[in-house]
Parts: C-alpha cells; sequence; structure tokens
C-alpha cells in the first residue's frame, strides 16, 4: 500500500500558483467554502478567495494525513518484529510520511510568503442565506440594497428592503434612547411623535423595539412602510395575562394607541386588554403593535 502525501503537498503548491493566475475569473457562488469570504453591496466572490479556501483546507488535510502516515507506518514497524519484508514495506512507509510533511510544511511556508490570509484557517461556515459584511461599520442583512442605506441618516425609501413594502420615513427621527432589537442597517428611524411617546415609558422594564423603520418584513398594516407605528415585546420575557396587562397599560399610560397581537386574545381579553387580535401572518406570538 502505497501512502500519497506528496502528492497532496505538491497539489497545494499547483494551487498556489493558481491563485495567482485565476485572480480575474469571477462568479457567483451557491455557497461558500470554509474560510472564505463573501462581499456585500452586488460584488461577486472571485475564483482567488475559493482558491484561497481550498488551499486553507488541503494544507491543514495535509499534514492530518501525513502525521497519521506516520503513526500507521510506526505501528507497522513494530508488528513487523522479524520479518524483513514487513520491516522494509514499513520504513518505505515512514519515508513518504516524512517527505509528505516536509512538502506540506514546505507549502505552507511558500504559500505564507505570497500572502499570509491564505493560511489563516477559519472552518466555520456562516448561515445559509447570509452574507458577511467585510466594510467597516456595515451590517450585513439579506434583502436590504448594499446591506447599508446610501448615508448613515437616510430615510428615504432607498433605505427600505427588496421585496418589503416601504415608503420614505414620515417626519422621522433616529430612534435612540430606547432598547431596540435594529431594522437591519446602521441606522434606524420611527416618525418623531410616537418615538417621543415610546422614550417616555417608564415604571417597567424588559422591553425593547422590535420593528422600526424601514421595516423587515411585510406587515398587514400599511403604517410600518413610513415608520409612523411601531412593534414592541417583552423580549422573550413571561407573557401571562398579568404580566401583559402591566406592559399593556404602561405603554397606554404615555398616549400610545396599543393593539396587542396574539395566538390566543381569550385570557388577555379576560385580564382587561381590550384592544387584542390574532393575525395569521403572525411571527411573533406575543407583540404589542403601537401608535
Amino acid at each position: 500500500m502505497k501512502y500519497h502525501a506528496p502528492i497532496l503537498a505538491g497539489f497545494l503548491l499547483a494551487l498556489g500558483g493558481g491563485v495567482l493566475v485565476a485572480s480575474a475569473q469571477t462568479y457567483t457562488p451557491l455557497a461558500p467554502l470554509p474560510g472564505t469570504t463573501e462581499v456585500v453591496g452586488g460584488k461577486t466572490v472571485t475564483l482567488t478567495s475559493y482558491l484561497s479556501g481550498m488551499i486553507k483546507l488541503l494544507v491543514a488535510l495535509g499534514g492530518a494525513l501525513a502525521v497519521l502516515m506516520l503513526v500507521i507506518a510506526g505501528t507497522q514497524y513494530v508488528a513487523a518484529g522479524i520479518n524483513p519484508s514487513a520491516k522494509s514495506t514499513a520504513k518505505e512507509h515512514m519515508m513518504n510520511a516524512f517527505i509528505g510533511l516536509t512538502l506540506v510544511l514546505t507549502s505552507y511556508l511558500i504559500l505564507n510568503s505570497i500572502n499570509p490570509n491564505l493560511v489563516k484557517f477559519n472552518l466555520l461556515l456562516p448561515p445559509v442565506g447570509k452574507m458577511s459584511a467585510i466594510t467597516a461599520g456595515v451590517t450585513a442583512t439579506p434583502g436590504v440594497p448594499n446591506a447599508v442605506c446610501p448615508s448613515p441618516n437616510d430615510a428615504s425609501a432607498a433605505c427600505c428592503p427588496q421585496g418589503v413594502s416601504c415608503r420614505a420615513c414620515s417626519g422621522c427621527s433616529v430612534v435612540a434612547n430606547v432598547p431596540n432589537k435594529g431594522c437591519g442597517v446602521g441606522v434606524c428611524f420611527l416618525n418623531t411623535s410616537l418615538l417621543s411617546k415610546i422614550q417616555n415609558i417608564n415604571g417597567i422594564g424588559g422591553w425593547r423595539v422590535t420593528e422600526s423603520w424601514p421595516p423587515t418584513v411585510n406587515h398587514i398594516s400599511s403604517c410600518h412602510q413610513d415608520g409612523t407605528c411601531a412593534d414592541l415585546n417583552n423580549s422573550g420575557g413571561a407573557t401571562d395575562p398579568s404580566t401583559i396587562k402591566n406592559y399593556y397599560d404602561a405603554f397606554r399610560a404615555v398616549g400610545l394607541n396599543v393593539l396587542y397581537e396574539s395566538t390566543n386574545c381569550g385570557p388577555y381579553t379576560a385580564a382587561g386588554i381590550t384592544n387584542c387580535k390574532t393575525y395569521s401572518t403572525m411571527t411573533n406570538h406575543s407583540s404589542f403593535h403601537v401608535q
């Protein structure tokens, strides 16, 4: 049985040269390789970045296989006893493994000299459908053009996610001084009057704004399209009728028009929450819609 670590290491060196000549080739990948970096803003991933990811994996795999070969060959040598033929075969295997390991280490040094980033190993795959942002300060969000508004304080329809009904934010201010889940871009907005009321909520904690502007999904209520309404919840806290009633009263106390959204309004209506509805399109089974 022959070991082929030298061949694997030679392939690594060939790929290292391939990286230098393939940078002009571009295409849109269906899924990233471990260790590659996707690019936002409509840019495609180059063949160079894919070859870089392949090199990272192959260098690590070649080194691991070479060490494994040494262990197996050493075991064969010990087990050979006084059999000259078996010992000779084991020695040949060990020599092949040493050559393979040497070539792998040499390829590592060569690639590190060309570009140290080629040998920075990272086997974590990003979630399917989510890109990794490489622009400082940019939050990558599926569906948002370039994953960022044209400017940090842009409340125009240009910030609306693709496929989500949306208009320019109406009389809006930057969401600040309130717990906020975020809106998929760096800066979130709400109508100034609405935001002022939300900022005045007191006497109860554990809540946050879960949908501001720009909206992240399509809503039945068109007010989400221009930031004149918002969704709040108590961040995964208790949803028993008594607790929800306390939030409901606190939100109404600052002048908010509150609708509690639940998959079962019966217990909440009995607790005094007079405005409760169930929607077939609900994604959060306990949420406050406020205007």
